[in-house]
């Protein structure tokens, strides 16, 4: 008669192999998942996640940086018109040019 209602893990043994083999084949299955790749593809989501999280937060970092830093461009501008070289209607022309 079988019991019910245990919920144990049922493991299919052949009884006309010995001890030894069916232990190890019960071993085995542990580690085989739904698809029959066993554990290790499962092993390389975690580094894979790291790198993916580390990649994502040097990006919004220099993003960030980028966008609060002030362009190389607006301040060879600025010098130019501190110098005189460029007149007002021409730095706010170019301005809206590196700007925009």
């Amino acid at each position: 008669m079988e019991r019910q209602g245990t919920g144990a893990l049922r493991v299919p043994v052949d009884l006309h192999q010995p001890a030894a083999h069916a232990e190890a084949q019960a071993a085995r299955m542990w580690w085989i998942d739904w698809f029959g790749h066993g554990f290790w593809p499962w092993m390389l989501m975690g580094p894979a996640m790291m790198l993916l999280f580390v990649g994502a937060c040097l990006s919004i970092g220099y993003l960030v940086l980028r966008a609060v830093r002030p362009s190389r461009a607006i301040d060879i501008l600025r010098e130019r018109y501190a110098r005189g070289e460029i007149d007002q209607a021409e730095f706010e022309e170019r301005r809206r040019g590196i700007l925009y």
